[in-house]
C-alpha cells in the first residue's frame, strides 16, 4: 500500500465526507450492519481513507470481533502513524 496517499477527513471529498458522516451517524444509532455496510462503500472508492478505516474498526468492536477491529485500527495506524492517537489506546484496550 505504500506508494498511494492517504486520506483523511481533513482533505476528503466532499461527498466521501457526507458518506463518512452517514455511516458514523449510523454507527451512533447502533445500526451496525448499515454502518458497515456504508462504510465498505466508501473504502471500495477510497481504500486509503483512514477516518472510514478507524470508523470500520470501532464497528467491529461494537459487534463483538474484536480480532477484525484490532486489524482495522492497525491498518489505520500503518497508513497514517499520526493518526488520532486514541487509536492506539483503543488497540491496547482491545489487546486487554
Amino acid at each position: 500500500m505504500q506508494g498511494q496517499p492517504t486520506v483523511s477527513l481533513s482533505d476528503a471529498p466532499a461527498k466521501l465526507i457526507k458518506q463518512y458522516e452517514a455511516a458514523a451517524e449510523s454507527l451512533a444509532n447502533k445500526d451496525y450492519t448499515k454502518a458497515l455496510d456504508r462504510i465498505s462503500r466508501i473504502l471500495e472508492k477510497e481504500p486509503q481513507f483512514v477516518d472510514a478505516i478507524i470508523l470500520k474498526g470501532e464497528a467491529l468492536y461494537r459487534i463483538g470481533e474484536i480480532s477484525a477491529a484490532i486489524a482495522e485500527l492497525e491498518k489505520a495506524a500503518e497508513l497514517d502513524s499520526v493518526c488520532d492517537p486514541r487509536v492506539w489506546f483503543s488497540i491496547s484496550r482491545m489487546y486487554e
